[in-house]
């Protein structure tokens, strides 16, 4: 039961909810709700044979939670579930009495003085010095629980606490780049060994933090805490409408009772019976809502406060950890919190009245009147806080036709997006500025015929002229765009993206071999690889962290990704619904996005090259660009059909 660690306080979120004290051992279900370790041993034993058992019932909010497999039998499966560090640190922290575990498994009860990090157990002194001569414990890092409350610094200095979801005993060491994944040795020798990119978090830790952002992260921790906040408190208040909408029954009932008398005896019997059971139906529905909201919010609040305390405490690893760990919780909170307003309802009812009372004096009592239950929806926007892009479908927005007082023969071979999500265009011999409305600005007259664009910062994009073997850096004014300078490159270039503010990624031919390379502000080559021979145009990309880069190779059908650390191939993605690609882009989550020209049809993936959709209706033939807006959650296309002229807008829904 939950009294060996506690917290200073038996707040909400810091108690088991099946024992309703302070957790001991608290083991973690996927859907983020957390039990004492023997309070959910209790109820696996009550709930799951071992002949039967696969899943279980979270006993709070009723998700189907996956039991992971191994050799323990049934009395043992609570140890398969990992071990929450955010409540096994805070109640590590406690400065309640603490009572040792081992003597507590003999029903004795000797106060606690140290505590192990392997065993996530509380140790009296006699215990302490049995574990310490044991062979398999003897090496276990161990502290004075009186260290822990007076020095949290200790807690991350002694081990870092996190352990591996899949292996419990095993702590994680290495993260994945190739499946954005955090792992074990264990995970790494059966699921990593041929990925390319795998880094050793004990060398790696300040890079890797650099692409994990723990402010936005406890921001947005804040702002769905914040949110749910509001809505207890708006839950609440319906409560009261409840009891109040229940009292106005009665008063009407009231004075219709002075008008009419027998059958409105009836009435009000039959009234009252139907409006106490939905009140106490909608009092039921609100409580529920309520506790499921509270032990959410108490989750948000725990990881909140935890990664507060390792940014301030923790070193860069543990930060990383914690701030990675956490992160794949906020996916979970957001849609969970989005989930729950979406279908957030109120209960009311009123009571109707027929026009024609006299007439329905002479029949059944049910036809005087009869209670009406509406629900009323009442939505609360999650404000702050982006949704994950990567499950969300894409739909068209709007077609926009492009009116231009220029001459221009050809399409929009390029697109990217200022700032303020002013449009930038490349088309025949010209570079075109759009505002948000669409609207025309201003153009520049170029000395060759663009291919790519690339946005460089607020005001400077770079663009591809293939034909001269050129890239144009430009400045866009108010009213007019301006030459900085023009790059020479040593092969007819045709895409081109930035990784810093003086080296770019350019992608084209050398001869018949399709290469992309890195060029510097002063225009000498850092870096070239040939991708593949194939005479083909070309488009190039890089993530927002500028650690891959994405090349389409058009007449060989496929998209290859690559390392910009070590240079290496990490995919290529092909498919029989994917005909000469040609623009690419990424979103705000970082999934690609690929203009199939031929197959008229846009292929998302993850990151990572996993297909999550391909988007083919309300589409023109023959793609060209693609440019996601300033926000990164929706996208526009360009093309060079008989609709070129024409913008097709997307958003996510």
């Amino acid at each position: 039961m939950a009294c060996a660690l506690g917290i200073t306080d038996t707040a909400e979120g810091s108690t088991c909810p099946i024992c309703l004290d302070v957790f001991v051992v608290p083991r973690q279900l996927s859907c983020m709700h957390t039990f004492c370790q023997c309070c959910l041993q209790s109820y696996l034993n009550d709930h799951v044979s071992e002949e039967e058992g696969k899943t279980i019932v979270c006993p709070v909010c009723r998700t189907v939670i996956d039991i992971p497999r191994n050799e323990r039998p049934v009395e043992e499966w609570a140890l398969s579930f990992p071990i929450n560090e955010v409540l096994q640190l805070s109640s590590s922290e406690s400065k309640v009495e603490r009572l040792c575990n081992s003597c507590r498994y003999e029903n004795m009860s000797e106060p606690a003085v140290h505590f192990c990090f392997e065993c996530k157990e509380a140790l009296c002194e006699t215990c302490l010095k049995f574990h310490r001569k044991l062979s398999d414990t003897k090496e276990h890092k161990t502290i004075n629980i009186n260290e822990i409350s007076n020095n949290l610094e200790n807690l991350f200095k002694l081990g870092n606490g996190f352990g591996c979801p899949k292996h419990v005993s095993k702590e994680i060491e290495y993260f994945c780049r190739n499946h954005d994944i955090l792992c074990c040795a264990t995970c790494l020798f059966n699921q990593h060994r041929d990925c390319k990119l795998v880094h050793d978090l004990h060398n790696n830790t300040e890079n890797l933090l650099r692409d994990i952002n723990t402010n936005e992260i406890l921001r947005k921790l804040k702002v769905i805490e914040d949110s749910l906040k509001q809505f207890l408190t708006q839950k609440k208040a319906d409560m009261s409408d409840l009891s109040v909408k229940v009292n106005e029954l009665e008063a009407q009932i009231q004075q219709i009772r002075r008008n009419i008398n027998e059958k409105l005896d009836e009435m009000e019997k039959a009234v009252k019976m139907e409006g106490n059971r939905l009140y106490k139906e909608g009092l039921i529905q609100h409580q529920d809502e309520i506790q499921q909201c509270q032990s959410l919010m108490n989750a948000v609040r725990t990881s909140h406060t935890f990664l507060e305390i390792v940014s301030r405490h923790g070193s860069d690893k543990q930060l990383l950890l914690a701030s990675s760990k956490t992160k794949t919780q906020l996916d979970f909170y957001v849609n969970n919190v989005r989930d729950r307003f979406n279908r957030a309802e109120s209960i009311s009812f009123d009571l109707e009245i027929s026009s024609h009372v006299n007439a329905i004096l002479s029949n059944d009592a049910t036809y005087i009147g009869r209670m009406i239950p509406s629900k009323v929806s009442k939505f609360l926007p999650l404000v702050g806080v982006d949704a994950p892009l990567r499950d969300m479908k894409v739909e068209l927005s709007k077609v926009v036709d492009v009116s231009l007082p220029i001459t221009t023969t050809t399409a929009f071979t390029g697109i990217a997006h200022l700032s303020g999500d002013r449009i930038v265009l490349a088309s025949w011999y010209k570079c075109l500025v759009l505002d948000p409305s669409y609207n025309f600005i201003t153009s520049c007259s170029l000395s060759s015929h663009p291919w790519d664009v690339c946005v460089l910062d607020d005001d400077k994009v770079a663009v591809t002229m293939p034909a001269i073997n050129t890239i144009g850096i430009l400045t866009v004014n108010d009213g007019s765009i301006t030459t900085n300078k023009l790059l020479k490159t040593a092969y007819v270039c045709y895409g081109v993206d930035f990784i810093s503010t003086d080296r770019y990624v350019i992608s084209g031919l050398e001869g018949n071999t399709s290469c992309w390379s890195i060029l510097t502000d002063e225009g000498i080559e850092e870096f070239r690889h040939n991708i593949c021979s194939s005479n083909s145009f070309s488009y190039i990309t890089v993530n927002n962290t500028k650690t891959f880069v994405f090349v389409t190779v058009t007449n060989n059908h496929a998209v290859h990704c690559f390392s910009l650390e070590d240079r290496s191939q990490l995919f290529v993605y092909k498919s029989d619904n994917l005909s000469r690609p040609y623009g690419i882009a990424l979103d705000r989550d970082g999934n690609v996005y690929i203009a199939g020209h031929n197959s008229g049809n846009v292929h998302k993936l993850s990151q990572e090259g996993r297909p999550l959709e391909i988007i083919s209706s309300d589409l023109p033939t023959k793609l060209l660009g693609i440019s996601f807006n300033n926000k990164g959650d929706g996208f526009i296309l360009t093309n060079d059909s008989s609709q070129s002229r024409k913008l097709h807008v997307f958003s996510h829904k």
